[in-house]
Protein backbone atom coordinates (compact mmCIF):
# COMPACT_ATOMS: atom_id res chain seq x y z
CA UNK A 1 0.00 0.00 0.00
CA UNK A 2 1.48 3.39 -0.99
CA UNK A 3 2.67 5.51 1.88
CA UNK A 4 1.82 8.78 0.18
CA UNK A 5 -1.70 9.90 -0.64
CA UNK A 6 -2.22 12.63 -3.23
CA UNK A 7 -2.95 15.01 -0.37
CA UNK A 8 0.34 14.15 1.33
CA UNK A 9 2.26 14.63 -1.92
CA UNK A 10 0.78 18.12 -2.17
CA UNK A 11 1.66 18.71 1.48
CA UNK A 12 5.29 17.69 0.94
CA UNK A 13 5.58 19.92 -2.12
CA UNK A 14 3.78 23.00 -0.85
CA UNK A 15 4.67 22.79 2.87
CA UNK A 16 1.29 24.21 3.93
CA UNK A 17 0.90 26.21 7.10
CA UNK A 18 -2.86 25.67 7.24
CA UNK A 19 -3.72 23.59 10.31
CA UNK A 20 -5.09 20.07 9.84
CA UNK A 21 -8.27 19.11 11.73
CA UNK A 22 -7.98 15.81 13.62
CA UNK A 23 -9.45 14.02 16.64
CA UNK A 24 -8.42 15.20 20.08
CA UNK A 25 -6.25 12.43 21.64
CA UNK A 26 -8.53 9.88 23.30
CA UNK A 27 -11.64 11.96 22.55
CA UNK A 28 -12.72 11.32 18.93
CA UNK A 29 -15.91 13.32 19.49
CA UNK A 30 -13.78 16.46 19.97
CA UNK A 31 -11.92 17.97 17.01
CA UNK A 32 -8.73 19.99 17.22
CA UNK A 33 -6.69 21.73 14.53
CA UNK A 34 -2.90 21.39 14.51
CA UNK A 35 -0.30 23.14 12.39
CA UNK A 36 3.45 22.77 11.94
CA UNK A 37 5.42 25.58 13.53
CA UNK A 38 8.26 27.08 11.51
CA UNK A 39 11.76 27.59 12.88
CA UNK A 40 11.06 31.15 14.02
CA UNK A 41 8.00 30.01 15.95
CA UNK A 42 9.93 27.14 17.54
CA UNK A 43 12.69 29.57 18.52
CA UNK A 44 10.00 31.68 20.15
CA UNK A 45 8.85 28.66 22.16
CA UNK A 46 12.37 28.07 23.47
CA UNK A 47 12.94 31.74 24.27
CA UNK A 48 9.65 31.95 26.15
CA UNK A 49 10.52 28.80 28.12
CA UNK A 50 13.87 30.34 29.09
CA UNK A 51 12.17 33.57 30.13
CA UNK A 52 9.73 31.67 32.32
CA UNK A 53 12.54 29.78 34.04
CA UNK A 54 14.36 33.05 34.66
CA UNK A 55 11.20 34.62 36.10
CA UNK A 56 10.57 31.58 38.29
CA UNK A 57 14.12 31.71 39.62
CA UNK A 58 13.86 35.45 40.28
CA UNK A 59 10.59 34.99 42.16
CA UNK A 60 12.19 32.40 44.45
CA UNK A 61 15.46 34.35 44.67
CA UNK A 62 17.41 31.52 43.07
CA UNK A 63 19.79 31.32 40.17
CA UNK A 64 18.26 29.94 36.97
CA UNK A 65 20.76 27.05 36.97
CA UNK A 66 19.57 26.10 40.47
CA UNK A 67 16.03 25.73 39.14
CA UNK A 68 17.33 23.45 36.39
CA UNK A 69 19.33 21.38 38.88
CA UNK A 70 16.20 20.78 40.95
CA UNK A 71 14.08 19.88 37.90
CA UNK A 72 16.25 18.99 34.86
CA UNK A 73 13.25 18.45 32.55
CA UNK A 74 11.52 21.73 33.44
CA UNK A 75 12.78 23.45 30.29
CA UNK A 76 11.48 20.62 28.10
CA UNK A 77 8.05 20.80 29.75
CA UNK A 78 7.88 24.57 29.31
CA UNK A 79 8.88 24.29 25.64
CA UNK A 80 6.27 21.59 25.01
CA UNK A 81 3.56 23.73 26.57
CA UNK A 82 4.55 26.67 24.40
CA UNK A 83 4.47 24.47 21.29
CA UNK A 84 0.97 23.26 22.16
CA UNK A 85 -0.27 26.77 22.89
CA UNK A 86 0.97 27.98 19.49
CA UNK A 87 0.23 24.94 17.31
CA UNK A 88 -3.31 23.90 18.28
CA UNK A 89 -6.45 25.80 17.32
CA UNK A 90 -10.22 25.73 17.57
CA UNK A 91 -11.21 23.92 14.33
CA UNK A 92 -14.30 26.09 13.89
CA UNK A 93 -12.15 29.21 13.46
CA UNK A 94 -9.19 27.64 11.68
CA UNK A 95 -10.14 29.07 8.28
CA UNK A 96 -10.49 32.61 9.61
CA UNK A 97 -7.80 35.28 9.44
CA UNK A 98 -7.24 34.97 13.19
CA UNK A 99 -7.85 31.38 14.32
CA UNK A 100 -8.55 31.02 18.03
CA UNK A 101 -6.02 28.95 20.01
CA UNK A 102 -7.53 25.73 21.35
CA UNK A 103 -6.03 26.42 24.79
CA UNK A 104 -6.51 29.88 26.23
CA UNK A 105 -3.46 29.75 28.50
CA UNK A 106 -0.89 27.52 30.14
CA UNK A 107 -3.13 26.95 33.17
CA UNK A 108 -5.43 24.83 31.00
CA UNK A 109 -2.44 22.70 29.95
CA UNK A 110 -1.32 22.26 33.54
CA UNK A 111 -4.81 21.06 34.40
CA UNK A 112 -4.63 18.65 31.47
CA UNK A 113 -1.68 16.96 33.18
CA UNK A 114 1.61 15.56 31.93
CA UNK A 115 -0.06 12.62 30.14
CA UNK A 116 -2.34 14.98 28.21
CA UNK A 117 0.59 17.19 27.22
CA UNK A 118 2.59 14.14 26.10
CA UNK A 119 -0.34 12.94 23.98
CA UNK A 120 -0.66 16.34 22.32
CA UNK A 121 3.07 16.48 21.58
CA UNK A 122 2.79 13.06 19.94
CA UNK A 123 -0.04 14.45 17.82
CA UNK A 124 2.11 17.47 16.92
CA UNK A 125 5.09 15.31 15.95
CA UNK A 126 2.87 12.95 13.93
CA UNK A 127 1.48 15.94 12.06
CA UNK A 128 4.99 17.11 11.20
CA UNK A 129 5.78 13.64 9.85
CA UNK A 130 2.49 13.59 7.94
CA UNK A 131 3.19 16.91 6.26
CA UNK A 132 6.89 16.47 5.60
CA UNK A 133 8.15 12.89 6.01
CA UNK A 134 11.32 13.54 3.99
CA UNK A 135 13.56 13.19 7.03
CA UNK A 136 12.79 9.49 7.39
CA UNK A 137 12.27 8.11 3.88
CA UNK A 138 13.57 4.64 3.12
CA UNK A 139 14.88 3.91 -0.39
CA UNK A 140 11.62 2.20 -1.29
CA UNK A 141 9.63 5.20 -0.07
CA UNK A 142 11.88 7.58 -1.98
CA UNK A 143 11.28 5.58 -5.16
CA UNK A 144 7.55 5.68 -4.56
CA UNK A 145 7.65 9.44 -4.06
CA UNK A 146 9.73 9.88 -7.22
CA UNK A 147 7.26 7.78 -9.19
CA UNK A 148 4.27 9.72 -7.86
CA UNK A 149 5.93 13.08 -8.54
CA UNK A 150 6.85 11.92 -12.05
CA UNK A 151 3.16 11.64 -12.85
CA UNK A 152 2.52 15.29 -12.00
CA UNK A 153 1.14 17.57 -14.73
CA UNK A 154 4.14 19.90 -14.55
CA UNK A 155 7.32 18.35 -13.17
CA UNK A 156 9.19 21.66 -13.15
CA UNK A 157 6.52 23.42 -11.11
CA UNK A 158 6.29 20.44 -8.77
CA UNK A 159 10.03 20.24 -8.11
CA UNK A 160 10.29 23.99 -7.51
CA UNK A 161 8.24 23.67 -4.35
CA UNK A 162 10.04 20.71 -2.78
CA UNK A 163 12.04 21.31 0.37
CA UNK A 164 15.82 21.29 -0.21
CA UNK A 165 16.53 18.20 1.88
CA UNK A 166 13.81 16.26 0.08
CA UNK A 167 15.07 17.37 -3.33
CA UNK A 168 18.65 16.43 -2.41
CA UNK A 169 17.66 12.93 -1.32
CA UNK A 170 15.49 12.43 -4.39
CA UNK A 171 18.41 13.46 -6.60
CA UNK A 172 20.76 11.02 -4.83
CA UNK A 173 18.24 8.21 -5.20
CA UNK A 174 17.57 8.99 -8.87
CA UNK A 175 21.29 9.23 -9.69
CA UNK A 176 21.94 5.88 -8.02
CA UNK A 177 19.12 4.18 -9.92
CA UNK A 178 20.36 5.66 -13.22
CA UNK A 179 23.90 4.49 -12.50
CA UNK A 180 22.66 1.00 -11.64
CA UNK A 181 20.59 0.90 -14.82
CA UNK A 182 23.58 1.85 -17.00
CA UNK A 183 25.91 -0.69 -15.36
CA UNK A 184 23.31 -3.46 -15.22
CA UNK A 185 23.35 -3.69 -11.41
CA UNK A 186 20.29 -4.07 -9.23
CA UNK A 187 18.87 -0.84 -7.82
CA UNK A 188 17.68 -2.47 -4.60
CA UNK A 189 20.81 -1.93 -2.50
CA UNK A 190 20.17 -0.28 0.83
CA UNK A 191 22.88 2.38 0.67
CA UNK A 192 21.60 4.56 -2.15
CA UNK A 193 19.58 6.89 0.02
CA UNK A 194 22.39 7.77 2.44
CA UNK A 195 22.57 11.54 2.89
CA UNK A 196 25.68 13.47 1.96
CA UNK A 197 27.79 15.07 4.74
CA UNK A 198 26.11 18.40 3.94
CA UNK A 199 22.61 17.13 4.48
Amino acid sequence: MPRFSDEQIRAIVTRPTVPRVIDFPGRPEIKIAVKCLDDVELDGCRIEAQRRIRDLAKKRQWEAKEVMEIDPVLMERFVEREVILRAFFDPDTVQSEKPIPFFANETELVQLGSVGVTDLMEVYNENQEWQNPSVSLSEEEEEELIERLGKAQSAEATLTGIALITLRRLLISSAKRLSDYRTGRSSTSSSSAAPTPSG
